[in-house]
């Protein structure tokens, strides 16, 4: 098992002298490393051969190989790494062609690809059942992710799977190679075990796809920022809150907030929660209403109780529910105030729900004159809010709780 994390991060761009270049001596200090992916990685430059160089950066060492590294460049240090110019972007996939299979014993090869053809034909338990058998043989990693580009989509998953539990860092750069790829399965899955890499190193990497045209490799970059924990990203996730897709908008919301939370930016998150269901409709909007009583944040009861006057009974039903769940004494009359002239029951049952969070005698008389209703699942809820605000128990008889009430009502 290789160092994983942090020395995967960095060996994602993982690279060594050319050989017949010379190399800096290693007293030389700083050192750039320009790979020919367009990225530069650099460092203090610890021992170089041939073969070879080891770094250190951030306090680990890392040693990178001959065979995909451009120039090297002895100077000052400056930012750890700088994005490809944008000649090398516009032609990724000539880098990744240059990238060869790594060196792997023929034997064991041999059994990983019989193994990978195997899992292109067979039943989906079969695939679990290979898939372990992977899993369990260490070094496999690198070779793994060399051949995402020749599986079938629905095996990439299980290989992902795969390489998830390996945790081999010198399957990285082959997980760069496979984000250029022109199929969206190979991208995702590269996307999602980028996660799992140095967050300062991985991102830059990831970032990118934040804005892709393809809804399924944007859900699986803010996913994986997610996992690497890259705050920097967290406003251009936070955009995608009101997306079409509910997966892309799932792992937005998700990732503001952990990422928030995490950071300490909850009030930007919170923010941007409200300004998302001021611009947001349909599903879209009642996702982000569910959202703002799971998460909260700056200013978002207010635009919640807006919500308890829209039109749309569902809306209506989720604004109800998340101010229970918001628990802000501010909302209460709100609340109240829509139990006397609500007219449906699904909604009526989250409004009767929600007063439970604050225990207030200000909403007895709105539930007892509920008690009215002819629709049974509302009476029973409203009943059980009642002895759980007042203590007491007079069944649904509105009479009897009417009659209490006016002699144990504040005056």
């Amino acid at each position: 098992m290789c160092h994983t994390l942090i020395a995967a991060g960095v060996l994602l761009l993982a690279a060594g002298v050319a050989r017949g270049q010379e190399a800096p001596a290693p007293d030389s200090g700083a050192c750039r490393v320009f790979l020919k992916t367009g990225y530069v990685v650099e460092g203090q430059l610890i021992s170089s051969s041939d073969q070879g160089l080891t770094l250190r950066i951030r306090g680990h060492e890392f040693r990178y190989r001959a065979d995909q590294i451009d120039h090297l460049e002895a100077g000052k240090l400056t930012s750890g790494i700088e994005k490809p110019k944008a000649s090398a972007l516009g032609a990724p996939r000539a880098a990744v062609k240059t990238l060869k299979p790594p060196a792997i014993d023929p034997v064991v090869r041999e059994r990983v690809d019989r193994i990978l053809g195997q899992m292109q034909s067979v039943s989906v338990v079969e695939r679990e059942v290979l898939a372990r058998d992977l899993a369990r043989r260490s070094g496999i990693g690198a070779y793994l992710a060399s051949q995402l580009e020749h599986l079938k989509d629905d095996v990439l998953p299980y290989v992902g799977r795969v390489l998830w539990d390996l945790q081999e860092a010198d399957a990285a750069p082959y997980l760069l190679a496979a984000l250029d790829s022109d199929r969206p399965a190979v991208v995702t899955q590269a996307l999602l075990l980028s996660g799992r890499l140095d967050n300062s190193l991985s991102a830059m990497n990831i970032r990118r796809f934040l804005g892709d045209r393809r809804p399924r490799v944007r859900a699986a970059a803010i996913e994986a920022l997610r996992a690497v924990g890259d705050d920097r990203s967290l406003p251009d996730i936070a955009q995608w809150m009101t997306a079409d897709e509910s997966y892309v908008r799932a792992a937005a919301i998700n990732a503001t907030f952990d990422l928030a939370r995490k950071s300490g930016r909850m009030d930007l998150a919170g923010e941007a929660l409200r300004e998302a269901m001021d611009r947001a409709t349909g599903p879209a909007l009642e996702d982000l209403i569910e959202a703002a009583g799971h998460f909260g944040g700056a200013g978002v009861v207010g635009s919640v109780v807006r919500h308890l006057r829209r039109g749309d009974p569902a809306l209506r039903a989720k604004a109800a529910a998340a101010l229970g769940f918001l628990q802000d004494p501010a909302s209460l009359e709100a609340i109240n105030q829509r139990l006397t002239i609500e007219d449906s029951v699904p909604v009526l049952i989250q409004l009767v729900r929600a007063t439970g969070a604050f225990k207030s005698s200000q909403s007895v008389e709105p539930l007892i004159f509920l008690l009215r209703s002819p629709e049974p699942d509302l009476v029973k809820e409203s009943v059980r809010m009642l002895k759980q605000l007042t203590q007491q128990d007079f069944g649904s008889s509105y009479s009897d709780w009417i009659a209490w009430w006016d002699q144990a009502k504040p005056r």
